[in-house]
Order: structure tokens, then sequence, then C-alpha cells
């Protein structure tokens, strides 16, 4: 039983309190790694996306490294080594974040390609397509309509002229015609 007791007593916060310091840089540590993914995702980058996961499976194995050092001293009773034991790491992880928040920060000074305007432009390009192909067809509509009104116009005349008619009676011939029969010109 006192087993039992001395395990809960090292899961409580007032026995450690270097314990609670550290559960609240893991939340913190946890919040900064879910808003940088998200962020970074935006970019759909693949060196991006490296850079993410180095970042944070470094930022993790820090977490799981500090919290098993600062449970095994805080399991012997060790507070002071266990404050020291933590101060020491933020001075380099305060450089480690200076430095790998730098490359951060130029990540996400880079535009992401506007993903709803390919989206609108390829719709519009689709779209003028459409209203070329409407115009293309209405044209040739347009065409076809002229042609056969322009043949149907041809129909019409040929069908409504009246015939011409060679023989003509009741008319008498010029003075001065030339009869060919006699090589000369004929009077009548």
């Amino acid at each position: 039983m006192d087993s039992q007791q001395v395990s809960s007593d090292l899961m409580s916060m007032k026995e450690c309190s270097p314990m609670m310091v550290f559960a609240i840089y893991v939340i913190v540590s946890g919040i900064t790694l879910y808003m940088t993914r998200n962020n970074l995702k935006k970019l759909n980058d693949d060196m991006i996306d490296n850079l993410y996961s180095l970042y944070s499976w470094n930022e993790i194995k820090y977490i799981l490294v500090m919290g098993v050092v600062l449970y095994g001293l805080c399991q012997y009773k060790q507070d002071t080594l266990a404050w020291v034991s933590l101060s020491v790491p933020l001075f380099y992880l305060v450089f480690k974040n200076m430095y790998i928040y730098s490359y951060i920060f130029n990540a996400q000074q880079i535009e992401p390609p506007p993903v709803p305007v390919k989206k609108e432009s390829k719709e519009r390009e689709v779209t003028q397509n459409f209203v070329k192909q409407q115009q293309e067809i209405q044209k040739a509509q347009a065409q076809q309509q002229h042609l056969q009104q322009q043949k149907l116009q041809q129909q019409m005349q040929q069908n409504y002229a009246p015939p011409v008619n060679k023989e003509i009676g009741g008319l008498s011939p010029p003075l001065n015609s030339y009869d060919p029969s006699n090589g000369s010109l004929a009077m009548f």
C-alpha cells in the first residue's frame, strides 16, 4: 500500500513543483505545435513539411526526455536538482527555438498560392469555352439560315420570272436590216 501512495504522490503536483511548471510547458508546446502545423499546411510544400516534421519531433523528444528526468528527480525528492535541470535546458530551448522559429517565421511569410482563385479561374475558363462554343454554334446556324434564305430567293426568282417570248408577232423589223440570203440590205 505504501508503494501505491508513493506513486500517487509522484503524480501529484504538490510533491514536485517543477512538474507543474513542466506540465504548463507541455500544454503551451502542444498548442504551439498544433498552430504551427495548421499554418504550414496551407503552403502545400514538401520542404516546409520536412521543416515542420523536424521541428515537431525535436519538440516531442525534448518533452519526453525532460519529463522522464523530472519524474526521476521528483521520485528521489530532489526538488532543487529538478529546478536546476529544468532551468538549464530552458536556455538551450530559447536558443534552439530562436533558430528554428527564424525558419518557421520565414516560411510563414511565403504567401500560399490562392487556391480559390485557381478554382474560379478554371470555372471562368470553362464558362468562357462554353460561351465561345455557343457563339460558334450560333454563327454556324446563322450562316446556314442565310444560305437557306439565299437558295429560297434564287428558287423564287426562277419560279416567278416570266418566260421570255422569242416570237414576237406584229412587229416589223428595222428598216435597214440585213438579209443574209441576198447578202444585201433588205427594205420592207
